[in-house]
């Protein structure tokens, strides 16, 4: 048997049931719209990580290098540098490196150093310090060569040992050294390579044997070079006045 229940009741029922509805619908919006909002698509565009290239850059400190031949011209072992040769002469005055230092002489004394640009060689090569400066008692031996006593009579340092006489005077000097020049006056007659081609007259170091005269003038100037030191000059005494 059924009981009837009034209206009242029945309406006020039914408005319970559509405002739950709506809250639930409210609600299903809600999660709906932050859902929306927090997904990946609608986040700002953010860079994965992925591998890069270290060229150019300080690699990390587990990072290995690739290493070639031009890596111990420098660096004996990691975190140690070869000490680098001193330059035996200033370089105000001197003409450009690679005059000298050319690409087939490096290649004996310095492999690895041919093509370097020229403006990179003071970044590693400095001036050496002066030697010790020549004496005065030395003045009145302006014909005689140094290893003519040093070596022989002199004491000569075991490093010298194999020097050769032009190399002297890069270092010991009584005044600022300018490049080599002739030390006799010019020949019009004869080329460079005419007498300096064998020990007896002037042998060439090994990196100009194969140089022509017209080169020998790029560092060496045609005109008498001065004395190691200026002579004393007589000073007249009261007799002869």
């Amino acid at each position: 048997m059924r009981v009837a229940l009034p209206p009242r009741l029945i309406q006020g029922t039914g408005r319970l049931l559509i405002a739950a509805n709506l809250v639930a619908v409210a609600a299903l919006a809600v999660i709906i719209v932050i859902g929306v909002a927090s997904s990946p698509i609608n986040q700002p565009a953010q860079l994965l990580p992925s591998p890069t290239s270290t060229f150019g850059l300080m690699p990390m400190g587990s990072a290995h290098i690739p290493t070639t031949n031009a890596c111990i011209l420098c660096h004996e072992t990691a975190g140690q540098v070869k000490g680098v040769p001193p330059m035996l002469h200033p370089v105000e005055g001197w003409r450009r490196c690679t005059t000298c230092h050319g690409n087939e002489a490096l290649g004996r004394t310095a492999p690895g150093h041919e093509g370097i640009p020229e403006e990179e060689c003071l970044n590693c090569h400095r001036t050496a310090p002066a030697g010790p400066a020549i004496t005065r008692p030395h003045a009145e031996l302006q014909n005689q060569q140094c290893l003519a006593c040093h070596g022989g009579v002199a004491h000569l340092p075991s490093s010298m040992a194999s020097s050769r006489e032009d190399e002297c005077v890069l270092c010991h000097q009584p005044a600022d050294l300018s490049p080599p020049q002739f030390p006799h006056a010019p020949s019009v007659d004869v080329g460079c390579r005419s007498c300096h081609v064998s020990a007896e007259v002037g042998a060439l170091p090994i990196d100009h044997a194969l140089r022509s005269d017209e080169t020998c003038l790029l560092c060496h100037e045609i005109r008498l070079s001065p004395p190691l030191a200026p002579l004393p000059t007589p000073i007249p005494s009261v007799a002869d006045s």
